[in-house]
């Protein structure tokens, strides 16, 4: 996925060959191949889409005599919008007036990402202003439930705050008061399921959750329009090289338990929901036991195998996941005996998933030599149980996540997720 980056173009250093056209806010892509850019003027309202895993979104509309650079490719005609691009509606996007006689001389800084890593989101369809003013012409709209990022925090003379965003090589304004700043995207972290009638041993215990309560929280966030994403699309956002809806969220499970094969599988199959099993990689089953609940069973091959539709695999250790005198054993080890465990559980995880980059500490556990050696092993986003939501500009290496408890009602589950 293609980094764009973008030159300021002043008044006095553009002329368009429009008399209308204020080319104030236009911004020039510096791309390998800039000359598949092209300026042009809308001559009618154009909507804009977004495509998330092959499905359309439609997330504004540019307003008819706007000026935009777009690029025309086999599969549509394209702007820069957020972190990534989206596509303007063909039926709408044409006919336009390419405008030939742009001349360009950039200021010499570049915006190579947006200056800030706040992002806002939409909860109604809201005006972009060509100016920090509201009464500045319109530029176009953005939809509801759009998560976008924000390049700069103004404030006009009236006191009035506003936020200045990229979009489709312009800068444009948006009313502070028309969104929410994003507080950022919820990692769920689960451990064990059980049925409320066969959970003699582990009631009361943070780490268990009840069937019932599990299935009950992910079909009211299905209700509400929420979709789980993958890590690698977390990834992806979180270093700012993709957009991403505003209603998503993370699964994952740590340890590898039968349990959750057994019970979180078939409800997340269900709602068509992903998650991600960080696997403890010693101690994955060759051959698959029968179901004991009254005690810690782990995936077997077999079960890791008919998962794989919606569990992807990832590293929680091969041999660090212990206590020594009540305390993470990772701590009492050396940065390469880390690095050579991490390896290892990576090689092993392999024959399931031959991109292994994310890893969950044992016990939520980490120190520096912790943070150097899973990078070390080509870990890319690493994991602790510090609460908390993840945005760009975290650390990648010591990310947070949050535990959904049996007991939590379904108004603790939207404060822990919603926006």
């Amino acid at each position: 996925m293609a980094i764009m980056s973008f030159l300021f173009i002043s008044n006095s250093q553009a002329t368009v060959n429009y008399p209308a056209v204020e080319a104030h806010s236009l911004i020039r892509y510096q791309t390998p191949k800039s000359s598949e850019w092209h300026f042009d003027k809308l001559e009618k309202d154009t909507p804009i889409h977004f495509n998330f895993r092959g499905e359309n979104y439609d997330v504004g509309t540019i307003h008819k005599d706007s000026i935009i650079l777009s690029k025309q490719t086999s599969e549509g005609r394209f702007i820069a919008y957020g972190y990534d691009t989206a596509m303007l509606d063909d039926e709408f996007a044409y006919p336009s007036q390419p405008i030939h006689q742009l001349t360009v001389t950039p200021f010499a800084q570049t915006f190579s990402q947006p200056k800030t890593n706040e992002l806002f989101i939409t909860t109604k369809p809201i005006s972009l202003y060509t100016k920090a003013d509201i009464n500045s012409a319109v530029f176009g709209t953005l939809s509801e439930n759009v998560r976008y990022p924000i390049n700069a925090n103004l404030i006009d003379q009236s006191g009035n705050h506003w936020h200045q965003i990229f979009l489709a090589g312009n800068i444009v304004y948006v009313n502070s008061k028309d969104v929410e700043i994003d507080k950022g995207i919820s990692v769920l972290t689960f451990h064990h399921i059980l049925e409320d009638t066969e959970n003699r041993l582990y009631r009361g215990v943070s780490t268990t959750t009840s069937v019932d309560a599990f299935k009950n929280q992910m079909a009211h966030l299905k209700s509400l329009g929420y979709e789980t994403i993958t890590l690698d699309e977390l990834y992806q956002f979180l270093k700012k090289e993709r957009n991403l809806p505003s209603k998503v969220f993370v699964i994952t499970f740590d340890d590898g338990l039968k349990s959750v094969h057994k019970y979180g599988y078939p409800i997340l199959k269900d709602l068509e929901y992903q998650a991600t099993v960080f696997m403890i990689t010693s101690r994955i089953k060759r051959h698959t036991a029968n179901w004991q609940p009254d005690s810690l069973q782990f995936m077997s091959l077999a079960e890791i195998e008919e998962a794989k539709s919606v569990f992807n695999y990832q590293s929680h250790s091969h041999f660090l996941h212990k206590l020594h005198n009540k305390k993470p054993i990772i701590f009492q080890r050396t940065e390469r005996v880390i690095e050579y465990d991490v390896e290892r559980s990576i090689r092993a995880l392999r024959q399931f998933n031959p991109s292994v980059y994310y890893f969950a500490y044992p016990f939520g556990a980490f120190d520096t030599k912790a943070l150097n050696a899973v990078k070390a092993a080509g870990i890319k986003m690493a994991f602790s149980t510090v609460k908390g939501r993840v945005k760009p500009g975290d650390n990648l290496l010591k990310l947070k996540r949050i535990y959904l408890l049996s007991s939590d009602s379904l108004s603790i589950v939207e404060d822990k997720i919603l926006n």
